[in-house]
């Protein structure tokens, strides 16, 4: 499984392929056989994931691939080890520095923030004899329901968090080098994004001032789906784009991905019910309705519990 890397600009650059996903083979068991899919029309080859938590609160990544308009799905459990609790939000912790990093929590090199219904956010690293390290950094974040993490740009930018409050805010974060508790925390806005479903990070671009805008993903219970554009020095100018006004009422995840060539970007939204759908962009730079495609039912019986990758 290959990284899936779009450069925007001469330091900007984006991965449409989540990076979780690649660390698979090294610290994963019960991984499963491809099974066949729907696939993406045209000789492109493209891929999206997913995490979710199964019942046993164990990480599982889903990975869907297509090649040639042929496409393939599987799953892996990201490590035998139970999390001893259901996460309310899960992401990659992502980094600017080294890889592999001198920092990681865990010895495989993935490590993820979540934060549990008490308030509790941990980092957790994955370790390669199929344990976690489990280090809570913070107590405070029993209100937070959804998160989606940007990429470190090097030399650019942080790496950044997004984070939906139950009392309709949007805060955002700084992710530091080290397994510690978030930093720079911004309070976007009080209220107002109480209507959002969900919230995925799709993209960084450089403004027209200079800056670097985050786009972020979004659907609302209203079914509507909305681009958002977050400049990293005034987020709280933030702008968006409605490309869809109905029917994405029932998304409750959204997780984009990537393809080797070309600005075409699939997407896998999940139900409440776990069903799994599978979507393309067929321009991610320009937010057009007419670009967005329904391929069809991608799979049952995924994990209620699920995060975009």
């Amino acid at each position: 499984m290959k990284m899936i890397v779009r450069r925007t600009g001469a330091t900007l650059a984006t991965a449409a392929l989540a990076c979780g996903l690649m660390s698979i083979a090294s610290n994963s068991l019960a991984t499963t056989a491809d099974s066949s899919a729907i696939g993406i029309p045209g000789t492109n080859t493209c891929s999206a994931g997913l995490l979710g938590v199964n019942a046993k609160q164990q990480i599982i990544n889903y990975f869907y691939s297509s090649t040639n308009g042929t496409g393939s799905l599987s799953s892996s459990i990201q490590n035998n080890a139970s999390l001893g609790f259901t996460p309310r939000t899960l992401v990659h912790k992502r980094t600017t520095g080294p890889d592999p990093s001198p920092n990681w929590l865990g010895t495989s090199g993935s490590d993820y923030y979540a934060n549990a219904s008490d308030g509790s956010l941990y980092v957790i690293g994955l370790n390669n004899d199929n344990t976690i390290t489990k280090k809570k950094v913070n107590g405070t974040w029993g209100s937070i329901r959804k998160m989606t993490t940007t990429l470190g740009i090097s030399g650019t930018a942080d790496a950044i968090a997004y984070a939906l409050t139950d009392q309709g805010g949007l805060n955002r974060y700084t992710l530091p080098a080290k397994p510690e508790n978030m930093t720079g925390t911004t309070v976007v806005a009080t209220s107002g994004w109480q209507n959002v479903n969900t919230l995925s990070y799709y993209y960084s671009k450089k403004l027209a001032d200079g800056d670097i805008g985050d786009v972020l993903l979004a659907t609302t219970k209203a079914g509507q789906l909305i681009e958002y554009t977050l400049p990293r020095k005034t987020p709280g100018k933030w702008s968006s784009v409605v490309v869809r006004s109905t029917s994405w009422q029932n998304i409750t995840t959204l997780s984009r991905g990537g393809c080797l060539s070309g600005p075409l970007t699939p997407w896998i939204g999940m139900l409440g019910s776990g069903d799994a759908y599978l979507y393309t962009d067929k321009n991610y730079a320009t937010p057009v309705s007419g670009d967005i495609a329904g391929l069809g039912h991608l799979a049952t019986g995924w994990p209620t519990n699920s995060y975009p990758n």
